[in-house]
């Protein structure tokens, strides 16, 4: 995949956490941040960051790359964690919860992966 449609594609999922938050904080449909579930304030934080890298991207499209690794490799170690600690399926109150959490694992461990996939793959061109 070209450079600048992995960019375009990275561009549109940070500047979707808008709509994210509104399904979250209006409708309680948490597909982005399952890792978070438990903790609104980080929920929070991590939303305001994830709109900042659509600012940034935006702003300094020369940063996708960094930013796309960094994010997304936090995004795979919530992921990890929240699996490990079981918090997600145990907690599961129906199939809806179930539904928000297999939707945020296919989203947002796409969007990790690739992000940080690409990330190290120019690091690795530049070395």
């Amino acid at each position: 995949m070209k450079r600048s449609t992995l960019n375009h594609q990275l561009f549109a999922y940070y500047a979707a956490t808008v709509l994210f938050v509104v399904l979250d904080v209006l409708l309680d449909i948490n597909i982005r941040l399952s890792f978070l579930a438990d903790a609104p304030v980080w929920r929070g934080v991590y939303y305001a960051f994830c709109i900042a890298c659509a600012v940034v991207m935006r702003w300094r499209p020369d940063l996708s790359v960094f930013i796309g690794a960094v994010e997304g490799l936090i995004t795979i170690i919530g992921l990890i964690f929240s699996m490990y600690l079981g918090h997600t399926l145990a907690g599961a109150k129906d199939m809806g919860d179930v539904a928000q959490l297999v939707l945020n694992y296919a989203i947002s461990g796409y969007f990790a992966y690739m992000s940080w996939r690409r990330g190290l793959m120019a690091l690795g061109a530049h070395s």
